[in-house]
């Protein structure tokens, strides 16, 4: 790209300069053989006295080094490389934090911790949780969300609350298919509160449902009362942090459902299940109610 281009990765700017720019992906959930991801690149810059904008989405294969060219100079299929190129049969898209910047000509390597977004200046930092932890967006498969809200027992005049929300799937089914009273989604990607609001609007149950843009280790108790049923699909770390706040915050008889991920040792599930999804891949669905006060977990 030009030198002096200003390149936006997945909606936040870089800092690199010069004609070629290095970087690495976060560490990415073991998604099954083939599984790629979307990235959105942009690059803005001044060409014959005109601004211009320069736009390419690429499929990306964890453990894969690919070459953009975003001179603009070419078409978005050949700059971003022929077996790159997104395709309207790629896999199911997932919206991943933006890479780490890399110097040097050192291949670039996969970090073993998930991604975390840098501090903002003069923001405040909570004693317990200093950094925001970045979930990566996978749509849970319509046969998963299913499974879970089974498992869940959402039943009519229930609340369902998902933490990580994505595109809003799962609230949107348990309010339109389960008959749920009301529907809540939390994300952290104000792009995915859109898509959600979007998916709602599409079932006819916008009225029922919210989303909101926000982080999930940043609930309270208050926020979380009204719950009968908590989703998640979250990374382990991510639960282990909500954990405390989900026993705590919860009433008795709440259900949390998680996919793919549990709760660590201490807190075994009551169920779970394998749902195998249209794809052929194997997931995992737990389940746990929260006891009455001085009942055993």
């Amino acid at each position: 790209m030009p030198a002096d281009a200003e390149l936006t990765i997945m909606g936040t700017k870089t800092k690199q300069t010069g004609e070629t720019r290095r970087f690495v992906s976060p560490a990415l959930p073991a998604l099954g053989s083939g599984k790629k991801y979307i990235y959105d690149l942009e690059a803005s810059y001044t060409l014959d006295g005109k601004p211009k904008t320069v736009k390419r989405e690429i499929n990306v294969e964890p453990g894969r080094e690919y070459e953009v060219d975003l001179r603009g100079d070419k078409p978005a299929a050949e700059a971003a490389g022929k077996d790159d190129a997104p395709k309207a049969d790629a896999p199911r898209k997932a919206d991943i934090p933006p890479p780490t910047e890399k110097k040097g000509d050192k291949p670039a390597e996969v970090p073993a911790k998930p991604a975390e977004l840098p501090e903002k200046k003069g923001a405040k930092k909570d004693k317990d949780d200093e950094k925001t932890i970045v979930v990566p967006f996978v749509p849970t498969p319509q046969p998963v969300v299913d499974a879970m809200l089974k498992m869940a027992g959402v039943k009519e005049g229930d609340v369902v609350y998902d933490l990580g929300c994505g595109d809003g799937r799962i609230v949107v089914t348990a309010v339109s298919k389960y008959k749920a009273k009301k529907g809540f989604g939390l994300d952290l990607n104000p792009e995915r509160v859109k898509d959600s609001e979007a998916t709602a609007k599409k079932a006819g149950v916008e009225k029922q449902v919210e989303f909101r843009q926000g982080d999930v280790l940043k609930l309270k108790e208050k926020d979380l009362a009204e719950a009968d049923v908590v989703t998640l699909y979250l990374l382990p770390e991510v639960n282990e942090r909500l954990k405390p706040l989900l026993k705590k915050a919860l009433k008795p008889g709440a259900r949390v459902v998680s996919h793919d991920f549990d709760m660590g040792d201490d807190w075994k599930p009551e169920k779970s299940q394998k749902i195998t999804d249209e794809d052929g891949i194997e997931h995992d669905v737990f389940l746990w109610t929260i006891p009455k006060k001085g009942g055993k977990e």
